[in-house]
């Protein structure tokens, strides 16, 4: 890996650092603090404090191990799910430290929270910009994805040439997964330490689709591919705020795409759903 790929990567660690390390940390801050209440106190009221401590960042723990893995990242909703953790547990938090009555306990509750809401909604120095983090991004693409597709899936461009080919990329977000992190920028919108680049490709036979997920943490990225007959698919899009949506999907499978909207990409998703029809009829 040379000099200049590293340095991307280490800038692209920062910009997702907040909601990686600094929340983990806070977490290490508190619990010594909960520690040093009940070795002082002993009283029923710390001890429900610290049981309060140890639910909330429990759950806590459990997205930071998931957050820290560099090898499984996918669609996101991070930060959200650790306000909605709070939000669980607030209640007990609050009537703990009440009844303890000790200030310093109730100051780290709330400046956890303060800050957790502050990162969720994006207000946090990351380092970079999120338009440098956009361009940083697209230098971990591979360029040559078009031809790692047909490779791949055994094409070559005589087969693709009556359907245009179409190429998505974006931040991959899973809304399957829970424990994926997903970070807000500045500009108000989400990202995630996955970057997923994929190429549809059509032949009169069947429905081909490369992808390519990119861990923008480490740089490394795995490829899927897979091919479909015309008839096994159904093949919908929609259009809401300048955001596209294109899904394929099947008896056991679904795709799920997002992308800019533009009369270039808008043609060749026509000329496609069309030739689906044609296939269909």
């Amino acid at each position: 890996m040379d000099y200049s790929k590293q340095q991307i990567i280490r800038e692209i660690n920062r910009y997702f650092e907040p909601e990686l390390v600094r929340i983990p940390k806070m977490y290490e801050e508190l619990q010594q603090t909960i520690q040093k209440v009940q070795s002082g106190g002993g009283s029923d009221a710390a001890k429900l404090i610290g049981g309060a401590f140890k639910l909330t960042f429990g759950l806590i723990g459990g997205l930071t191990n998931t957050l820290n893995s560099a090898s499984s990242f996918g669609w996101d909703r991070g930060s959200a799910n650790l306000a909605n953790m709070f939000t669980k547990t607030g209640d007990l938090l609050n009537k703990g430290s009440n009844a303890a009555g000790n200030s310093l306990v109730k100051s780290k509750i709330q400046n956890l929270q303060s800050e957790i809401q502050r990162i969720q909604n994006g207000d946090v120095n990351r380092g970079i910009s999120d338009d440098e983090l956009d361009e940083k991004v697209m230098c971990l693409v591979p360029e040559d994805l078009f031809e790692k597709g047909l490779y791949r899936l055994g094409l070559d461009e005589a087969e693709i040439s009556e359907v245009e080919p179409i190429y998505f990329e974006d931040y991959f977000i899973d809304e399957d997964d829970e424990s994926q992190t997903q970070v807000k920028g500045r500009d108000g919108v989400i990202r995630t330490p996955s970057y997923l680049a994929s190429w549809l490709f059509g032949t009169p036979q069947k429905l081909c689709v490369y992808q390519c997920n990119i861990n923008l943490l480490t740089g490394s990225y795995s490829e899927s591919d897979d091919y479909y007959n015309w008839k096994q698919v159904k093949i919908g899009s929609k259009t809401e705020n300048k955001k596209g949506y294109f899904d394929i999907r099947g008896a056991n499978f679904v795709y799920k795409f997002i992308y800019n909207d533009s009369p270039e990409i808008r043609d060749s998703i026509r000329g496609m759903k069309s030739y689906w029809s044609l296939k269909n009829e």
